[in-house]
């Protein structure tokens, strides 16, 4: 057997090197957070009936009924925030949330427009009507444009997914929820006016990673067969050029309020369809 010093250096095993100082230490992978949230929309209320800007006006007592009988139908969730306006405060109220009131969250400002219906408004102003309709920059009213609400309301929703995961419900205005879809998918801001928000119905949106993923809207209760949707507006319902006024369906008789093509009309114009879906 060869015991020289050569073979014995050979075979004793070398210590481990030191770790090169010069390299950062690795860091564990982290797993994308994510916060999950849901924006309901209140219950009827007078304005939404009367397809007027809202002025504050709070629930009527179908919205409030509406709201307490789906309240079950609320996941629980971490935080709970809502738009400041009456209409929101009760609604969640009556679904046993406990908001916080968010400015951000706010309603647009519809400046002198406030409290009008859609009727009066295009019947007084019609061009400046059209120029709202047309251009998301267009505030012809004295108030916000649809633009600046959406970059508010998007402030808020990406401060939102930076503060970390979990579960997150907001009671908030329809055009709230139109600008913060829109804004989570980086839609164009035109968009906002084709999107229809009924009463007392929800929209899921995920965040994760830098971005916002959605989850269709869907009703806070099954539609019960046969029954028409109080909180649904009935596209004769929304004023044509020259209606002074929208009402529910009229008596026999009572020409108040309808579309001048009848109550069986079947043309939605898209002048109908975008002035209802921009009501609040």
């Amino acid at each position: 057997m060869d015991h020289s010093p050569r073979t014995l250096l050979a075979r004793t095993p070398l210590p481990h090197a030191p770790p090169d100082s010069s390299s950062p230490p690795r860091r564990p992978r982290r797993t994308p957070m994510t916060v999950r949230l849901t924006l309901i929309s209140p219950g009827t209320s007078g304005a939404l009936r009367d397809v007027r800007f809202d002025d504050g006006s709070p629930l009527d007592p179908e919205g409030i009924a509406r709201a307490e009988a789906v309240a079950s139908a609320v996941s629980a969730s971490t935080r709970a925030y809502c738009s400041p306006s009456v209409r929101c405060r009760r609604t969640a109220q009556s679904l046993g949330l406990a908001p916080e009131p968010v400015a951000g969250l706010a309603g647009c400002a519809m400046g002198r427009w406030r409290g009008r219906s859609l009727a009066a408004v295009a019947a007084a102003e019609e061009p400046a009507v059209a120029a709202w309709l047309s251009d998301p920059t267009a505030a012809p009213h004295g108030g916000e444009s649809l633009r600046d609400l959406r970059v508010r309301v998007g402030g808020w929703l990406d401060a939102l997914r930076a503060e970390g995961s979990g579960r997150v419900t907001v009671v908030a205005e329809p055009d709230v929820i139109r600008a913060a879809t829109v804004h989570a998918l980086a839609a164009p801001d035109e968009v906002a006016l084709r999107l229809d928000v009924r009463p007392l119905t929800a929209v899921h949106l995920s965040g994760r990673a830098g971005r916002w993923n959605l989850r269709l809207g869907e009703a806070l209760r099954p539609e019960e067969p046969g029954r028409e949707d109080p909180g649904r507006t009935p596209h004769f319902l929304v004023p044509h050029p020259g209606v002074t006024r929208a009402s529910s369906t009229p008596a026999a008789g009572d020409s108040r309020g309808t579309c001048p093509r009848g109550p069986s009309c079947t043309a939605r114009p898209a002048g109908c369809r975008r002035a209802a879906a921009a009501a609040p």
